[in-house]
């Protein structure tokens, strides 16, 4: 199971986000039906001097599956924002890090020291990204990732594939 986090800056107030809110800030054209851009921080109800501050906006680049993903999930499919800076994973978690004004998507890495951002999927209450939250599914973004094995009919697997195969079903791969 793979989940996606919304980083920002230690320092910054804001207390979670709704998905429709994070569609806003992302998208072009909010395809999950927020009403406006969502550009400015004050516009999730955060005060001075954060009221006034642009969001800058911090993605995955277009090679990602971490993009893929939060693409389908969050923007219903819709264009990204032209501002949304396309970074790999460490580039993205170090520019939230240095930016108070920065909101950047990213996989999840629960070592961060970097804010994650509770988020919510309609009425409910805002759910926290913890692995407990993760395996009983109340954290929202999240996704299985499968593996495939390209192998000849009626042969085996080559042994290195099998190998790698077997670390990674076993307890301590799982883990």
């Amino acid at each position: 199971i793979e989940a996606v986090a919304l980083y920002a800056h230690p320092d910054n107030p804001v207390k979670g986000l709704d998905i429709k809110q994070v569609d806003a800030i992302f998208s072009a054209g909010h395809g999950c039906g927020w009403s406006e851009d969502i550009r400015q921080w004050g516009q999730l109800g955060l005060p001075a001097p954060w009221d006034k501050q642009a969001i800058v906006l911090l993605g995955h680049d277009k090679k990602s599956a971490v993009r893929d993903f939060f693409n389908k999930s969050v923007l219903c499919r819709d264009d990204f924002a032209s501002a949304v800076e396309e970074l790999k994973h460490d580039e993205l978690l170090a520019k939230v890090a240095e930016n108070r004004n920065a909101l950047g998507y990213g996989r999840y890495q629960p070592d961060t020291k970097l804010k994650i951002v509770p988020l919510k999927k309609g009425a409910g209450d805002y759910v926290s990204l913890t692995p407990d939250n993760i395996y009983n599914r109340s954290y929202r973004l999240q996704h299985f990732m499968y593996l495939y094995v390209n192998k000849s009919s009626g042969k085996a697997v080559p042994a290195e594939i099998a190998d790698f195969l077997r670390a990674g079903l076993s307890r301590d791969g799982q883990a």
